[in-house]
């Protein structure tokens, strides 16, 4: 496979990830943020990969192209998506939102602990 003449680029609308095996350690304040994230930018720019901190809100699977959220078109020949996780529920059923903390996505939650320390 001759790699020369592919682009591998990896989008985010956050500049890093969460190691989701470390955030318990994390929210009972054992570990700081910075010692469970992985930077994105610093992992790709070594990978020689390309990163873009965009939230993609649209995929047009007809003209290969992602859309975010503020209106930058990303073409693709091919595409592969990690749409991470949240939590259903939180408004189908009452009190849900008044009393309880979502853990998807994970950033959100340890920006919520962050902000009640």
């Amino acid at each position: 496979l001759n790699l020369e003449n592919i682009e591998l680029i990896l989008i985010s609308d956050y500049n890093t990830s969460l190691y989701s095996g470390m955030c318990p350690g994390g929210v009972a304040s054992q570990y700081k943020e910075p010692e469970f994230s992985v930077d994105l930018p610093a992992c790709c720019d070594k990978l020689q990969w390309q990163f873009i901190c965009k939230k993609i809100i649209e995929i047009n699977p007809d003209t290969n192209t992602l859309i975010s959220q503020d209106g930058t078109k990303i073409q693709y020949d091919i595409l592969s998506i990690d749409i991470g996780s949240t939590n259903l529920g939180k408004t189908q059923y009452p009190g849900v939102t008044d009393y309880a903390i979502s853990t998807r996505p994970l950033k959100l939650l340890m920006d919520k602990v962050n902000k009640s320390e």
